[in-house]
């Protein structure tokens, strides 16, 4: 029987060699890229900060927390600052039993904390424990978080706290908007307590691995250019 189907040409010797080698390298750019497109999450506990006292810049785990405000107040001004809190040592304060930080903005009321990664590149927002600085408050906290996003988008998560005279941390989760592609996070809120805040980083998207393709693809070429048989002279 005729199909009419035309048979496939054999495969030169450079199809032959190059081949495995091009999808052994698809396999390879593939872990590259899905292997470190995705991180697992990290807790910021704050108990590296727990003897430190108060600070306007804070890193743990590669997060940074800086105090953003205009010209410091005269020494004997209270200032805008953050502070670890050791439950030993501060009863007074609100209660969870493990070293927090609390922000407090005095008579700059333009400052504010803000959150990046050290090494610029964006992350995500899981989850935070937050309170009101005092434990016991009777009044309810509202504390904003607004996340400047890599395409210039703004967006805005506010939690408040139970008041009533409270003294726990409450655990709030962030929205989707705030999961991924974060460059910075910006907390005007003038009071807060936080712990056990929950990021994911989010390295860039495998530009190694597709460098490292384009020059292994090139050199592949390159050695199948090599091979080819010189043509002959008729």
């Amino acid at each position: 029987m005729n199909t009419n189907q035309n048979p496939k040409p054999p495969m030169n010797q450079c199809q032959r060699s190059t081949g495995p080698l091009f999808r052994g390298l698809l396999w390879a750019v593939t872990l590259l890229v899905y292997g470190t497109s995705a991180s697992g999450a990290v807790v910021v506990d704050f108990e590296a900060a727990k003897n430190r006292g108060s600070f306007m810049h804070y890193i743990e785990s590669g997060l940074q927390f800086q105090v953003i405000g205009g010209p410091p107040l005269p020494p004997e001004t209270p200032y805008t600052m953050m502070s670890a809190v050791n439950e030993a040592l501060y009863p007074q304060h609100a209660n969870n039993t493990t070293t927090h930080i609390q922000f407090n903005c005095y008579d700059v009321m333009s400052d504010f904390v803000r959150l990046s990664l050290t090494n610029g590149s964006s992350f995500g927002l899981v989850s935070v424990d937050l309170a009101d600085i005092y434990a016991g408050a009777a009044r309810t906290l509202a504390i904003e978080f607004i996340g400047y996003k890599m395409d210039g988008l703004a967006i805005t998560n506010t939690f408040t706290t139970a008041g009533n005279g409270s003294r726990v941390f409450e655990t709030f989760t962030f929205d989707g908007g705030f999961s991924e592609n974060l460059l910075r996070v910006d907390i005007p809120s003038k009071v807060w307590a936080m712990d056990n805040l929950v990021f994911t980083p989010v390295p860039e998207p495998g530009t190694g691995a597709l460098v490292a393709l384009g020059i292994l693809g090139f050199g592949a070429w390159r050695g199948c250019q090599r091979r080819k048989p010189e043509s002959k002279a008729t």
